[in-house]
């Protein structure tokens, strides 16, 4: 399973850094590892587990590429909430920018008005 994977790998990373390329590489596929519950737990998981300031750099700059899109995957929601869970307010600005630029398509989204109403929460 690959969840348990990345469990692993987390607890045996040595440095910040080695949590840094693991999020490196799975920000790179967000919107794949979203089309799944196992794919965005371990993006998930990753985020919380970063320790670095310029991860959240990395993130939301994935976040911003991605757009819209993420808001309206169901499991795009949850890595949305653990980023705004694990970093300060000033890096997950553009989140907000997102919902403010694309407020009627996700506000009429099924999926994307739950993401709306978790985010203001």
């Amino acid at each position: 399973h690959g969840s348990k994977v990345v469990r692993a790998l987390i607890k045996s990373a040595k440095s910040p850094e080695q949590i840094t390329l693991m999020l490196k590489m799975a920000c790179n596929t967000m919107l794949e590892l979203c089309d799944s519950n196992t794919g965005s737990d371990v993006l998930v998981e990753v985020i919380q587990a970063s320790t670095a300031q310029d991860d959240a750099s990395i993130v939301m700059k994935q976040i911003i590429e991605c757009g819209p899109r993420l808001f309206t995957i169901i499991n795009g929601r949850k890595v949305i909430q653990a980023v705004l869970t694990r970093f300060n307010a000033e890096f997950v600005e553009p989140i907000f920018d997102i919902i403010g630029h694309h407020l009627l398509h996700l506000a009429t989204d099924q999926i994307g008005c739950v993401t709306i109403q978790r985010c203001l929460d």
